[in-house]
């Protein structure tokens, strides 16, 4: 399967077209060719070509932008032309809409990239299989090479908390830290007056006493 360009952009396998011919753009990846035609200012339609199973895996129309990562294919439609409202979810390079399209901001994590932020009112992580990794319940995410730290919102009666996210084995520390300070070596917290200590880069605890700076 091969994109071509000829005035236009179209997809052929061998010596046969296997795609319409009047597309603006194509884009090509390991996995797929995405094709695009402007409709108007900011609309587009798209279409996935699987190089893997060489048929076209879908069609979508009203797409205002999108980005091919390495495991699918983040896209922000319009909900509602007139008011150009939009939302966005996720395709897998097999058409399966993996992240149904709900949320007002979808991005891939800069240093996990087998990881989404998404995003209403507050951010969770998903993966993209579409499962839920964290809740869309907390204000900021912090990258580091072994995991990422989340914050909780500050309520009228509690300040903001941090929580860990250790990406290789998966293991969630719930957020209750005011304190958290990822080295190369380990993870330290920090609970102000209470329970602080460090976690190896596994999420493992390795001093359950409190440490001082």
């Amino acid at each position: 399967m091969e994109l071509k360009s000829k005035g236009n952009y179209y997809v052929t396998e061998g010596d046969k077209i296997i795609s319409t011919l009047n597309w603006d753009n194509g884009v090509e990846s390991e996995d797929v060719i995405i094709l695009s035609k402007k409709e108007d200012v900011e609309v587009f339609t798209i279409s996935c070509y699987n190089k893997k199973s060489k048929e076209c895996v879908f069609l979508r129309e009203n797409v205002r932008t999108y980005n091919i990562t390495k495991y699918g294919i983040i896209i922000e439609v319009y909900t509602d032309l007139s008011a150009k409202e939009t939302k966005w979810g996720v395709i897998s390079f097999d058409g399966k809409i993996v992240i149904p399209f709900e949320f007002s901001r979808i991005e891939p994590c800069n240093k996990h990239n087998q990881f989404l932020y998404v995003t209403n009112e507050d951010t969770g992580i998903y993966d993209y299989d579409g499962r839920k990794i964290l809740e869309e319940k907390y204000i900021a995410f912090f990258e580091y090479e072994t995991c990422i730290v989340y914050r909780t919102r500050k309520s009228e009666h509690e300040s903001s908390r941090n929580g860990i996210f250790f990406v290789k084995t998966g293991k969630i520390i719930e957020p209750k830290y005011f304190i958290i300070d990822v080295t190369d070596q380990c993870v330290m917290v920090n609970n102000l007056l209470k329970d602080s200590g460090a976690y190896s880069l596994d999420g493992d605890v390795l001093v359950k006493d409190r440490w001082r700076q």
